[in-house]
């Protein structure tokens, strides 16, 4: 069961913290503008809608309306596995776990994707910024290279707590998605 919570929770927090802080730090860099307004918006309220209804609309929209993803469980009832590395590495497997990874991954790629905008807003007007610019290095040198390495502690710092709230939200994400793992178990 721990394998199979792992399998859908390390793929969504790998996109998250992968993605999440580019993301933010490119609406800090771009703030009050269209991208952060917009962007800031879409976070937070994919953020607060609850996972069980973010899933529920993922089961409908892509396997219901469409039919390109299976709905629910973790292989098809005709599945048989060989071995270990078959049950997750097997297409069956992957068509199934692609919407609980994605409706995983969006909500959690809210939380390092704030916490970058608002490190970077605090660092974007201090004196290093600053120094940087008049040296004449480009933006995207001074933003990713100076301004992000700096506003990425904090982040670090929340990836071990992300880790925990993620068995946590398994337990929803499981439900919905009669996924056989931990959450399931626990519910």
């Amino acid at each position: 069961k721990t394998l199979n919570t792992l399998s859908i929770t390390l793929p969504a927090l790998l996109f998250a913290f992968t993605f999440g802080p580019f993301i933010g730090a490119n609406f800090a860099w771009n703030r009050n503008e269209n991208l952060d307004s917009y962007g800031t918006g879409l976070v937070l309220t994919v953020f607060a809608a609850p996972i069980f209804w973010t899933g529920m609309l993922g089961i409908m929209v892509f396997s219901f309306w469409l039919g390109w993803l299976p709905a629910a469980g973790m292989h098809s009832p005709s599945y048989t596995e060989s071995s270990l590395l078959d049950r997750f590495l097997s297409v069956d497997f992957l068509r199934h776990a692609i919407l609980p990874i994605v409706i995983f991954a969006l909500w959690r790629l809210s939380q390092p994707t704030l916490i970058m905008r608002n490190n970077m807003i605090d660092l974007i007007g201090s004196d290093s910024i600053k120094l940087k610019r008049a040296e004449g290095l480009s933006e995207k040198t001074v933003m990713y290279r100076h301004g992000a390495r700096n506003a990425l502690l904090p982040l670090v710092h929340y990836m071990a707590l992300a880790f925990g709230f993620a068995f946590g939200g398994s337990i929803i994400l499981e439900t919905v998605f009669s996924w056989p793992g931990i959450g399931q178990a626990m519910w």
